[in-house]
This record gives C-alpha cells, sequence and structure tokens, in this order.
C-alpha cells in the first residue's frame, strides 16, 4: 500500500513537472495541424463549404486523410461543420482575407523561420541579410499591420501620437525616409494616412523590395513613393529628409555604424529620427505604464482612437503579461542574436545614437502587442555638430 502511494505520488509529481512541457507540445501539433492544411491548400478551399469528397478529389488527397483533416480543424475551433460540409469560422475567414492585419500564410511562414533560427543553436556567421529571400520576404510580411488591410490607419496614429513633432511635418508634407522598409507596412500606411508625404523606402533584399513596390502600386501611391533596393550603408543623399525611420532591430552589428552616419549625412539639420526598440527582458513597468500613459493623453489630444487601446494596455498590465514580455524578449534576443543583429538596451541603443551625432530627445513605451517585435520608439534629433 505505501508503495503504491509513493507511486502515485511521483506519478502526480511527473504530471505537474510536465505540465507546461505538454502545454509546448500541444500547441507545437495544433501549429503543424494549421501549416499542413494551409500548405496543402485544404484551407484556402475552406473559406467556401465543402465536403471532404469534393476537396479530396479537387487536391487530390485520399479522402479518409481528408476527413480526419476537418475533424481535426473542428476540434482546434478552425472550421465549423454543417451536415457533411465543412467551412472556416468567421475568425478564419478573416484571417485568411485582405483585410487581416496580419495575413494568417504570412504569419505561418514567419513562425517557420523563427522557429528554425531557434532551434539551430550551431556556431554560425549567418546574419540576417544574408538569409534566402524567401526568409527575409517571410520575415518582413508579417511584421507590423498590413497596409493593404483595413486597419492600416491605426499604426499611423500610435506614431502620430507618440511623435507630435513628427506629426507635424507630415501634416504640413515632409520628406520621410524608413531605412529597412520590409514589404512597406509603415512606409505606405504613412503615405496614406498623410497624403502630402512623400517618401523613399530603402530595403536591401530583393524580393522584399519587389512587394514593396507592388503594394505601392496597389495602394496607389508610387507618385508619392520611392522604393530603393540598396544596402543602406550606400545611401549618399544629403540633408533632403524631414523626418526618417530606422527599422534597426534588422541590421547586423557590422553594418550599424556606416547607416547611421549615412543616415545622419541624410537627414535635414532640424529633422527627426525614430526608430523602434524591442522590449528588455528587465524593463521596469513603472516607466512603461507613465509613458504609456502619457501616449494615450496625447492621442485623446488628436481625438486618435489609439487612446482606447492605451487605456486596455494599463487595465491589462498584470504580473502574468509581464512574464509574458520576458518570455518574448528572451526569445527575441537569442533569435535576432542567431542573425549577428544586436537586442540593445535603451540605453546602449542612446549611445549608439549619441555616439553618431544624434541628440536623444525622448523614449516611448508602446502597448504591448502581437504585431510588432517593437515595444517602444526612441525619438532623436540631428545634432548640430
Amino acid at each position: 500500500m505505501a508503495e503504491g502511494m509513493h507511486e502515485i505520488k511521483q506519478l502526480r509529481r511527473n504530471n505537474a513537472a510536465g505540465r507546461s512541457l505538454n502545454n509546448w507540445i500541444t500547441g507545437a501539433r495544433a501549429l503543424a495541424l494549421l501549416s499542413g492544411a494551409a500548405d496543402s491548400g485544404i484551407l484556402s478551399m475552406l473559406r467556401e463549404s465543402g465536403t471532404p469528397a469534393h476537396i479530396a478529389a479537387t487536391i487530390g488527397i485520399d479522402r479518409q486523410v481528408v476527413n480526419d483533416l476537418c475533424l481535426a480543424l473542428e476540434a482546434h475551433g478552425i472550421v465549423q461543420r454543417d451536415g457533411e460540409a465543412y467551412r472556416l469560422t468567421p475568425d478564419y475567414l478573416l484571417l485568411t482575407s485582405r483585410e487581416a492585419a496580419r495575413p494568417l500564410a504570412s504569419v505561418l511562414r514567419q513562425a517557420k523561420v523563427m522557429i528554425g533560427t531557434l532551434q539551430d543553436i550551431a556556431p554560425s556567421e549567418a546574419t540576417y541579410t544574408g538569409m534566402a529571400g524567401e526568409d527575409i520576404l517571410a520575415m518582413a510580411e508579417a511584421a507590423g499591420i498590413s497596409a493593404v488591410s483595413a486597419a492600416r490607419h491605426l499604426p499611423m496614429q500610435v506614431l502620430a501620437s507618440a511623435l507630435p513633432e513628427a506629426r507635424a511635418r507630415w501634416v504640413a508634407g515632409a520628406h520621410h525616409l524608413e531605412v529597412g522598409c520590409g514589404i512597406g507596412n509603415t512606409l505606405l500606411g504613412l503615405a496614406i494616412s498623410f497624403p502630402k508625404v512623400t517618401a523613399v523606402g530603402i530595403e536591401i533584399d530583393g524580393l522584399t523590395a519587389a512587394e514593396a513596390e507592388r503594394r505601392a502600386g496597389l495602394l496607389g501611391v508610387t507618385d508619392r513613393v520611392q522604393v530603393r533596393r540598396m544596402d543602406a550603408c550606400d545611401l549618399q543623399d544629403e540633408a533632403v529628409f524631414d523626418t526618417i525611420q530606422w527599422s534597426q532591430y534588422f541590421f547586423p552589428t557590422p553594418t550599424r555604424v556606416a547607416v547611421l552616419r549615412a543616415t545622419r549625412r541624410a537627414l535635414k539639420p532640424d529633422g527627426y529620427l525614430f526608430m523602434p526598440w524591442i522590449g528588455s527582458i528587465s524593463d521596469d513597468t513603472l516607466p512603461s505604464r507613465r509613458s504609456v500613459l502619457r501616449l494615450a493623453l496625447l492621442a485623446l489630444r488628436f481625438r486618435s482612437v489609439v487612446v482606447l487601446p492605451c487605456l486596455t494596455d494599463l487595465i491589462g498590465d498584470t504580473p502574468a503579461r509581464r512574464q509574458d514580455e520576458r518570455r518574448h524578449g528572451a526569445l527575441l534576443k537569442l533569435m535576432f542574436g542567431r542573425w549577428g543583429v544586436p537586442v540593445r538596451t535603451i540605453r546602449e541603443l542612446s549611445t549608439e545614437l549619441e555616439s553618431e551625432g544624434f541628440r536623444v530627445l525622448r523614449v516611448i513605451r508602446l502597448m504591448a502587442t502581437e504585431f510588432n517585435f517593437a515595444r517602444g520608439l526612441l525619438l532623436a534629433q540631428r545634432d548640430a555638430l
């Protein structure tokens, strides 16, 4: 009897110890299920109601496999059944539509790249800009809110509220540069939200730059937006831009000094540089709360709906979410480090800017979001050196 009780206690201890691990494994399986359904084309077909027999005949997969897959998708809340037919639930219809803030296919491609990076811990000389073009494009597609989605104006309202100095320039008709523009989510959103702005985006990867150009054409802003496929280190413009965004967390260490020098040269003497930063695993939450509250007050001043997510963020600032933030920051630090990109503290980033002739004006904490790596912005101005 005593021996049996000991075994039960040991079993309970094992169950408790493995609970988190089992949750991770369950999540990994669900992600694999969703990826498989998307890659096979079944998910696209399920935007319309269809039976497993019809789907199997259309894409050439065994009917029983499709039937089992649909049952698994239903169990995970991805599809719903009406008689013999299945269709995506309303949530997944949105995520697979053009209206999605981050299209599901882009999120899944980005997740594969990130998971592959985290799984490979062997020493490597690889850099972010040296990755395959398809992987760079996958990372860019799911970075931020899509400029072709219905939610494209919201990030610009956040930027405008957080950076009133830059907002005044944009309203008046600034010449803006984004260094590392990706597929143009921020660049194009800015051009759409501020019709007097002219903008230039620099992107080193050809596939990604081509996608940014395609979206500029789709949105009808090619007369005001130029995408340059080039290395930002080679930028030769002098004192022509009113505002510059440096998407610094995609730039490996060896390139950063040259990029900052080229960026400072391109900025007008009274121009503004801003850049996103990744949340530290040791963030002090009190300054963060104050910064988000300040952002809410600025949003209120500009009558922006951003005030609502700001207040929601403040209310939701719980120990559990802060623990999630630390996990998120630790994984991002590891992942970007594998690509030769430093995840630096705010103080380190400020020193980096000041050493290259910029004066840091303000640190802004943004709301916690799943749509971007950024947890805040650093605002600086060209110093009169």
